[in-house]
């Protein structure tokens, strides 16, 4: 059973609970926002994120960037601004891995 399915017949899945913890609001919110349409719970059959993320109307916006230059493209400058500019949204690197950050927009 999918997300949306399960938030229809009004169950509340554990994505659902971990988000609403991550994002500080009520279960419940989470729930009705998938079940409209209005939000989505990103998942793959094959592989099962760390920790799940909801994006969607109302929700904080998952900041990502990719740090490196390319063959048609190499600015330091540019590359350094992006990573100033995630780390100051909170997202951070540990261990071999990028965590996301978040923040709530306008």
């Amino acid at each position: 059973m999918t997300q949306m399915e399960m938030a229809i017949k009004g169950i509340l899945s554990e994505e659902m609970r971990k988000v609403a913890e991550y994002e500080e609001v009520d279960v419940e919110t989470v729930r009705k926002k998938i079940a409209q349409g209005k939000a989505v719970i990103p998942a793959n059959k094959l592989h099962k994120p760390q920790k799940p993320m909801i994006v969607g109307e109302g929700f904080s916006v998952k900041v990502n960037a990719n740090i490196g230059t390319s063959k048609g493209f190499s600015s330091l400058e540019e590359e350094k601004r992006k990573d100033n500019f995630s780390h100051r949204r909170g997202s951070r690197f540990d261990n071999g891995s990028f965590y996301l950050g978040k923040f709530k927009g306008n």
